[in-house]
């Protein structure tokens, strides 16, 4: 048999075991550093190092310490479509045969905790469209 005091423990318990719950998941977020860690290195020219920049995400939060142009909008992008910057084009892949430019850039670090290594080129229509994709890390192409 239940009693009234049992009854009214029941949901006092149930919101003591919230309140942990919360409280557990806050510290677990508060630990963690950025999730997102990218290292970019742009040359217009191929060669010589034009711009260097760095960005760290939590989330789609840009920290204070990014470099980047527009590092917010970034880290929200990055949140949408993280396959911009994952990996190459595949060698068996059909592409236009047209020169976008010399450009070069490298990207590196972590992203969403994962090890990121990979260039940018836009040697022919394939590599251009990858650039572009990637565009709002790279920046626009000076022409």
């Amino acid at each position: 048999m239940v009693t009234a005091r049992g009854l009214r423990l029941i949901p006092a318990g149930i919101a003591l075991g919230c309140v942990g719950l919360l409280l557990a998941s806050c510290a677990t977020s508060i630990g963690q550093g950025p999730q997102t860690q990218l290292e970019i290195t742009i040359r217009d020219d191929g060669s010589e190092i034009s711009q260097q920049y760095s960005l760290e995400c939590t989330g789609e939060q840009a920290a204070e310490s990014s470099t980047l142009p527009n590092a917010s909008k970034a880290c929200l992008q990055l949140e949408l479509e993280p396959g911009a910057i994952a990996g190459e084009v595949d060698p068996q892949e059909i592409c236009t045969e047209i020169y976008g430019g010399p450009q070069r850039a490298e990207i590196s670090g972590t992203l969403h905790g994962e090890t990121v290594n990979t260039s940018f080129s836009r040697h022919n229509g394939c590599a251009i469209d990858r650039w572009d994709a990637a565009s709002f890390l790279l920046g626009s192409v000076k022409t």
